[in-house]
């Protein structure tokens, strides 16, 4: 795996879960791949398509009730009427009602004079419409937005980067064991080399996700180029400049003196760099999900300056080979050594780095084979020396015993050496750690060229960096935080805000079980296995440990600013940083199976409770389009607010129709018996009922059977699927009761008296929709109705027809107070709407009824 990729390949946990960031209801989150997604994405829009039907059902069935009336009324109400019961969606309600609108537009009253007839008939005509084709406007445009922000549902940032889940099944930590007796083997190839990852996605991760930030770049610029996905992490990292930093976190390029007066090269008071981290959040910061009251929030400061080296050095020549040698004392160097008994020796060196001297490292040209007496491969060297200190003085166990005025009793010390070791500079610098001087060290010369430049050396043999690095650890909760000290004394200091002893949080062996006690362990643990509580110098690879060194060419270094030496330092605080990022995201992944193999040589430290286990599932990454997560509350708030639409919408007219069902029966009405005011419930339930009525046969299969049944064709009965188990009303289809029956369409069955079908023609001689003329079943030519129908009292109605009624059948549908000559229902073809007609003088006499009716 190379490094390139070694960071994104991470498998990501699929499922519900819980972002703590937005709480435990908003932040419950569904993740799926990104297929899985899309279909769940497209079936939502789906979902919230058919609930708008439901929904328009609803608001159709309200204002059909609303409107609902036994109270005569023109045909344009009788249309809206038939469009709301029989509308299934807002769309197709839109389209009716404006066709509707359109053919009312003009008053049929063409002979009316004056235009404020027409002006008054267009504001009847939208008044009816208008409410209406509004609220089918306003139901389509709501379910629009709500289908369109059903993508909206996923917690995508406007970059379309996901929070997910790292699967932590594999979780854990390799122990290299080794001894004395174990012989080399291909295990320690293997750690090495993914040691070597591990450090090189650290560098590489700094230098493109860190330098970006730090140049001022803007977010969407830091990816750049690069090979890693800087948004793949919690954070692209943790020094932004934009806020999203950690709280506290600064850069101080002229910060003071950090040990005793008059060792820093710079001054006691200013020109020192400090690097504080301020407050990084385990959750907010490094990506372990959890609820606040088990987070933990670490500091760490970086504090340094060149130091002088007047009195701390002095040269030594080896009477062996002739070289002379500088020797630098900062501080002894203790040596330990186990002899063949097993026995400790220790050894004392009263110096802390001794190289080659100036001469040595940059000799005559002349005596050098290469031209300008420096050789290509030259690069610089970097010894690196720390102290341990623990309970305030240096750890008796620590390799490096800085000097008194160097020590530090709440923080650790190290001494890093830049050393030329032969690089050439072709111009000096007054940047105080590489001290290049003005002393010439030979010239170079350019292939096929007439002329040379004079290059120099550094002043120092090897020049002294010395750092303080500083710890502290919080209870992010309350923010109550342990001593800002070095690594042991900082987390011993912290030890009791997580209910724990120093003995205990050292060991870590005997774990009291408690959430934030076995957090803490595990989040100290994962430091110690990334090395992050080392000096910073010792877990970069041999290259790039410089920033200098992108203008290191052919053994010349270009490019060297005033303060250079505070660039190096930052590069190296931005990759111990995204070694820090890194490491907690290879915990969680694991390492890799290869090391299974070698139990003998390779333990793997696994969570030893659940809590432990608990934060190897929760590190969040992020994933820019391989997956996606959906917020939990959104999916179920569509979804359960979708299936009450859904019910309530099947339920309404049942519900309403409960208490008449049963009771009054359209075709007891129209099938020969007559239903007195105490079956049908008419005259106690009034209006209430008449609306239930209406609703059931104004549906658009109770009129086709209507229709037929008026003109006497087939025998229909209800066929029951609802409440109740018979009689008509809502959940009941009309069905023929005799078999075989069959009978033309009503289109074939509407003929003039001539026998041609009836078209578009509004002939005022035409009865009814054109219907052959004459005695036969269920034709009718001319109505005159002697008493109108009272629906309220449900009273008898008697009924003449001059031109014959048929057999066992009145119909009565229109209420004229005298003889109809000139009603008629214009066009019968597809796309037309009904509209009614007449004479002058009897227009405004003619009212339909509200539900026509069939009677013996």
């Amino acid at each position: 795996m190379d490094s390139a990729t070694s960071i994104v390949n991470a498998k990501v946990y699929t499922g519900i879960w819980v972002n703590w960031s937005r709480g435990p209801v908003m932040g419950s989150t569904l993740t799926l791949t990104r297929r899985d997604g899309n279909l769940l994405i497209a079936f939502t829009a789906f979902f919230i398509g058919f609930i708008a039907s439901r929904a328009w059902r609803i608001i159709s069935f309200a204002l059909h009730r609303y409107y609902s009336t036994p109270e005569a009324r023109d045909a344009l109400h009788h249309q809206r009427q038939a469009v709301l019961r029989n509308s299934e969606t807002p769309g197709w309600s839109f389209w009716t009602l404006g066709q509707i609108a359109w053919a009312w537009r003009r008053s049929p009253l063409q002979s009316q004079p004056g235009p404020e007839h027409h002006h008054n008939h267009r504001r009847r005509v939208l008044a009816v419409v208008m409410p209406t084709l509004l609220a089918s406007v306003l139901c389509m445009a709501a379910f629009a937005i709500a289908s369109g922000f059903s993508s909206q549902m996923t917690t995508a940032d406007r970059g379309g980067v996901e929070e997910v889940l790292i699967d932590g099944t594999n979780c854990g930590m390799v122990t290299y064991t080794v001894t004395r007796d174990m012989a080399f083997s291909k295990v320690d190839l293997m750690v090495t080399r993914e040691d070597s990852r591990r450090r090189n996605d650290a560098v590489n991760y700094a230098q493109q996700c860190y330098d970006a930030t730090n140049k001022q770049s803007q977010p969407s610029d830091i990816n750049s180029g690069g090979v890693f996905d800087c948004n793949l992490l919690a954070r692209p990292n943790l020094v932004s400049q934009t806020g999203s930093g950690p709280q506290g976190a600064s850069i101080n390029t002229n910060a003071p003196c950090p040990f005793s007066k008059g060792l820093c090269q710079t001054g006691d008071s200013s020109g020192n760099l400090l690097l504080d981290t301020g407050y990084i959040d385990s959750h907010e910061h490094l990506g372990l999900n959890s609820h606040k009251q088990d987070r933990i929030a670490m500091r760490q400061r970086y504090h340094c300056a060149p130091l002088r080296t007047e009195g701390f050095e002095e040269d030594v020549k080896d009477e062996e080979d002739g070289i002379t040698y500088t020797r630098y004392n900062y501080g002894p160097i203790i040596k330990r050594a186990i002899n063949s008994t097993g026995q400790e020796h220790i050894e004392v060196q009263n110096y802390t780095l001794m190289v080659r001297g100036l001469d040595a490292q940059y000799p005559d040209p002349k005596t050098r084979k290469e031209s300008t007496g420096i050789s290509e491969s030259a690069n610089f060297l970097l010894p690196v020396y720390q102290s341990q200190t623990i309970n305030g003085s240096v750890s008796k166990a620590s390799r490096y015993v800085p000097l008194p005025e160097l020590q530090r009793a709440d923080g650790s010390v190290e001494v890093i050496f830049l050393v030329g070791n032969g690089v050439g500079f072709p111009d000096q610098s007054v940047d105080p750690w590489y001290r290049v001087s003005n002393v010439t060290a030979g010239n170079f010369y350019a292939t096929m060229r007439k002329g040379s430049l004079p290059y120099y050396r550094p002043a120092e043999a090897a020049s002294p960096l010395g750092c303080v690095e500083q710890f502290q650890f919080c209870r992010s909760s309350d923010m109550e935080c342990g001593p800002l000290a070095a690594w042991l004394d900082a987390i011993t200091g912290a030890a009791p805000l997580f209910d724990l002893t120093p003995e205990e949080v050292v060991k870590s062996d005997k774990l009291k079980g408690s959430s934030l006690s076995s957090r803490f362990i595990w989040y100290t643990q994962i430091l110690n296995y990334m090395s992050l509580t080392a000096s910073m110098m010792p877990i970069f690879p041999s290259s790039s440990k410089l920033s200098s060194e992108d203008f290191l060419e052919r053994g010349f270094q270009f490019g060297l600013g005033e303060a250079q030496w505070q660039r190096d330092v930052s590069q190296w605080w931005s990759t111990w940083l995204s070694m820090l990022q890194i490491g907690f995201l290879d915990t969680a992944r694991g390492p890799p199976a290869s090391f299974s193999d070698y139990p003998e040589q390779v333990v793997i430290a696994r969570p030893a409770d659940g809590h432990m286990q608990d934060m190897c599932y929760n590190q969040k990454v992020q994933s820019r389009g391989r997956h996606v997560s959906f917020s939990m509350f959104g999916l179920c708030f569509v979804f359960v607010a979708g299936s009450l639409i859904f019910l309530v919408s099947y339920l309404l007219e049942p519900i309403f129709a409960f208490d008449w069902r049963g009771r009054f029966s359209f075709f007891r009405l129209c099938g020969g018996r007559r239903a007195s005011p105490e079956q049908s419930g008419f005259a106690r339930k009034g209006t209430r009922n008449f609306k239930n009525l209406e609703w059931d046969t104004t549906d658009v299969l109770h009129l086709q059977a209507l229709s037929f049944h008026c003109k006497g064709k087939g025998t229909w009965a209800p066929r029951s699927f609802g409440i109740g188990s018979e009689g008509a009303g809502v959940g009941s289809v009309p069905v023929t009761t005799e078999p075989g029956e069959v009978f033309e369409p009503l289109i074939t069955s509407c003929r003039r008296a001539d026998g041609s079908h009836a078209g578009h023609s509004a002939d005022p001689d035409l009865m009814g929709s054109g219907f052959k003329s004459g005695s036969e079943k269920g034709s009718i030519n001319k109505v005159d109705v002697v008493e109108v129908v009272d629906i309220e009292a449900q009273t008898h109605t008697e009924h003449a027809a001059k031109g014959g009624l048929a057999k066992n059948m009145g119909f009565v549908a229109q209420v004229p107070r005298r003889q109809e000559t000139g009603f008629s229902l214009s066009t019968v073809a597809t796309g037309s709407t009904y509209i009614q007609g007449g004479d002058k003088d009897e227009q405004d006499e003619k009212r339909v009824l509200p539900v026509a009716q069939c009677r013996t």
